[in-house]
């Protein structure tokens, strides 16, 4: 039975420190091992390294022999083709533009110098003379049509070069009385008035007889 007039007062707890205590201090008496004793580092490479140097020694011998005939071809290019001439031929330009109006070109005999405007003329023409000769003009709509009126002299010629003008691409639409609206002209001919073009060429046909492609 708890007696509460017999009770002492309990003693604090003490506690005793060895001060030259250290845990990482080894001893050869108490027989402890050192740390990083039973380990021990290879000093041999693995067989492993061998392995892969035996397998890139096949690889370089093969890069060595491409390589050797890479030099082969180039030493002979360059031997066969080492001309001040053909350097500059390769490394200028075919042609130049000068002023923007002319082309300047290198041929065998010397330097040619070309008028850019005749030379596309030139080329129309050209192109235009195939397209006579083989029938094969295109027609272009005009956006506004206009109205072209004949007198009846010049109605019969127009009537007989009409087929011809409609083999080149001109689209002519009978309105009655000598009038033709004209809805086509040939490719090519921008910049041109139609209605001007198609009196022209009836008043050369009746005046001279030539037909609409000597005219046109």
């Amino acid at each position: 039975v708890y007696n509460p007039e017999m009770s002492t007062a309990a003693a604090a707890p003490k506690i005793s420190l060895n001060p030259g205590y250290n845990p990482f201090k080894s001893s050869s008496s108490t027989g402890a091992v050192p740390m990083g004793a039973g380990f021990s580092v290879p000093k041999s490479k693995p067989q492993v390294d061998e392995k892969w140097e035996q397998l890139y020694e096949g690889l370089k011998d093969q890069d060595d022999v491409q390589g050797m005939e890479q030099t082969m071809v180039f030493s002979d290019d360059s031997s066969q083709d080492n001309t001040p001439d053909s350097i500059i031929a390769e490394k200028s330009p075919a042609h130049y533009q000068y002023k923007g109006k002319y082309i300047m070109t290198a041929v065998k005999s010397g330097l040619m110098i070309i008028d850019q405007h005749r030379a596309h003329v030139r080329v129309l023409f050209e192109q235009y003379l195939r397209q006579l000769a083989d029938r094969t003009f295109h027609s272009q709509k005009v956006l506004f049509p206009e109205v072209v009126q004949f007198p009846m002299s010049e109605k019969v010629i127009f009537e007989k070069i009409l087929p011809e003008m409609e083999s080149m691409g001109f689209e002519l639409e009978d309105l009655g009385g000598g009038s033709y609206a004209v809805n086509s002209v040939p490719g090519g001919l921008e910049g041109l008035n139609p209605l001007k073009l198609v009196q022209d060429m009836v008043s050369s046909a009746v005046e001279k007889g030539v037909s609409a492609i000597d005219e046109i």
